[in-house]
C-alpha cells in the first residue's frame, strides 16, 4: 500500500516467518500501480539479503509441513507471472521465496489462505480500489496498512474489519500479551492473551437471586394494558 515501499524487509521477513506457516502472515499485498516495480525490486533485494542469494541452502528458511502442501502451493503459483522464486521441490518439502503478480482477485491464489512463502502483489490505481478487493474475501485475521498519512491510516482502520491490524508492522501485534488476539467471524470467534485469555477459557455464569418476600405480580397474565405498559417500561431500562 501507501508508503510501502519504505519497509520491504517488513513485509516479506514476514511472509518467509516459518516458510510462511503462520495465521497472521499477509496472503497478497495491493500497492499503487506508480510504485509497484520498484517494490518487486526491493523485494527482490531483500530475500536475497535475507538468505545470501540462495534459501534452499539456508538454515534460517524453513520447509513446508509436508510435501501435499508444496503441491498445493505449486497448483497456487501457476496463476500469476513468478517475479523471483517459483521452485517447488516436494521431494525435500521446499518452497522457494516466491513474489508473484499479474493474479486477479478471482484467482485461486487470491480465495484462500496461502500457508506459504508465495506472496502475490496486486496494484490498484485509485486507493478505493483497496477497500473493494478486501471486502470480496471473508473478513481477515489480520490486515495491514503501511502509510504516514494519518487520515488515510484512519479511514483504512474505519472501513476495513479484521481480527487483528499492524500499521507500518506484521505480524508482531501478536506477540504482545497486552493485546486481544483473535478472529472475526471465518476467521475465529473469542480473544485471548493475558487477562482476555482468562476470560475467554473461563465460563462466566450468570446468577439471579430474588427474596421470596414479595413477587412481581404485574408479570403474570391476565395482561391489562397497565401491566402491558409497565413491561414494556421495566424492559427498556
Amino acid at each position: 500500500m501507501q508508503d510501502l515501499i519504505s519497509q520491504p524487509g517488513v513485509l516479506h521477513g514476514a511472509e518467509c516467518i516459518n516458510g510462511g506457516q503462520t495465521c497472521v502472515c499477509p496472503d497478497y499485498v495491493l500497492v499503487d500501480r506508480k510504485v509497484k516495480s520498484k517494490l518487486m525490486d526491493l523485494l527482490k533485494k531483500e530475500i536475497g539479503s535475507f538468505y545470501n542469494g540462495n534459501p534452499e541452502s539456508s538454515d534460517h528458511f524453513s520447509r513446508m509441513i509436508n510435501q501435499g502442501n508444496v503441491k498445493r502451493l505449486a497448483s497456487l503459483i501457476q496463476g500469476g507471472r513468478i517475479v523471483t522464486g517459483g521452485i517447488a521441490d516436494p521431494a525435500s518439502c521446499y518452497v522457494a521465496p516466491t513474489v508473484i503478480t499479474d493474479v486477479k482477485p478471482g484467482d485461486p491464489i487470491m480465495q484462500e489462505e496461502i500457508f506459504g512463502p508465495v506472496l502475490p502483489v496486486v496494484e490498484y490505481v485509485e486507493f478505493e480500489e483497496v477497500y473493494k478487493i478486501i471486502e470480496q474475501n471473508p473478513k481477515p485475521l489480520a490486515a495491514y496498512i503501511f502509510s504516514n498519512n494519518k487520515r488515510l491510516i484512519r479511514q483504512f482502520l474505519n472501513k476495513t474489519q479484521s481480527g487483528t491490524t499492524g500499521v507500518n508492522e506484521t505480524v508482531i501485534q501478536i506477540a504482545s500479551s497486552h493485546l486481544p488476539f483473535g478472529g472475526l467471524g471465518p476467521s475465529g470467534m473469542g480473544r485471548y492473551h493475558g487477562k482476555k485469555s482468562f476470560e475467554t477459557f473461563s465460563n462466566m455464569r450468570s446468577v439471579i437471586v430474588k427474596s421470596n418476600l414479595f413477587d412481581i405480580r404485574v408479570r403474570y397474565p391476565p395482561y391489562t394494558k397497565f401491566k402491558t405498559g409497565v413491561i414494556k417500561r421495566l424492559m427498556s431500562l
